[in-house]
């Protein structure tokens, strides 16, 4: 994997030290979802650019034509928050018919400078954060894990969340042989579901970023590609059973 640019790497080694910090990045990608409402440009971002903002305690951030845009300019002096952007290439590859599609595949990434609103001056700003509580704990998300594991002790009751992101994962990335990354991407989904809906959890992480490490040199990569994966899942599954959570939420009528 190559980085292009001076503040590249570095950017990318934050994205994989919060991985050797479980609780931190459970929380962290807790606090997207919970914002995920909010009408800011910075929730629309990539999964691994939302949790650079989370760990850098920074609730809206952008480049500076956008806040030009709006009416604002970043301070002289400001300290950057640098994203990571992928650079990408077209490859041929077979479909399942054995005919070549092209595709593009990632081969490098750049970094680029977004400030934090805090360090902008100028019109007040109509997009700053619509915080209104966490809404994500009133959502029906033990009847979505029922359907998976529908015994009613506390342990499954654990477990279920566990198998409801390993069904999803499953479902949206095929199976694979990696089942030991499975895993992790299970108990950290599992984890912050947890966290969203504000129940304690037993869910144990202790050993996950040794079977990163483990998982890199296996596939002979770094291990910025395979935390990078690992985050895209847990997200996109965890996404996922929210939406599903939403849709039955709103199918409910009121009495």
């Amino acid at each position: 994997m190559q980085f292009i640019g001076t503040h590249t790497e570095e950017t990318a080694q934050r994205i994989v030290r919060s991985f050797g910090h479980t609780e931190q990045l459970i929380s962290a990608i807790t606090a997207m979802f919970i914002r995920r409402e909010d009408p800011l440009p910075c929730r629309q971002w990539p999964w691994h650019n939302q949790l650079l903002l989370e760990i850098s305690d920074i609730k809206d951030a952008r480049g500076v034509k956008e806040w030009q845009s709006i009416g604002r300019e970043v301070r002289s002096g400001a300290n950057a928050l640098w994203l990571l952007t992928p650079c990408t290439m077209p490859i041929l590859v077979q479909n399942c018919f054995g005919e070549e599609v092209e595709c593009h595949t990632v081969f490098a990434y750049r970094s680029e400078p977004v400030y934090p609103v805090e360090d902008t001056v100028g019109m007040p700003s109509r997009t700053m954060p619509a915080l209104c509580g966490n809404r994500i704990k009133h959502l029906p998300i033990w009847d979505i894990a029922q359907t998976i594991h529908s015994h009613e002790s506390f342990f499954c009751e654990q477990s279920s969340f566990v198998e409801l992101i390993r069904s999803e994962d499953q479902r949206l990335y095929k199976p694979r042989k990696d089942v030991r990354l499975g895993e992790i991407v299970a108990a950290i989904g599992a984890a912050v579901l947890f966290e969203c809906i504000e129940e304690p959890r037993e869910v144990c992480l202790n050993k996950a970023s040794n079977c990163l490490a483990r998982h890199a040199r296996m596939a002979n990569t770094s291990l910025f590609p395979v935390c990078l994966e690992v985050l895209d899942r847990v997200c996109e599954s965890v996404a996922t059973v929210l939406n599903t959570a939403e849709s039955l939420q709103s199918l409910v009528i009121p009495a």
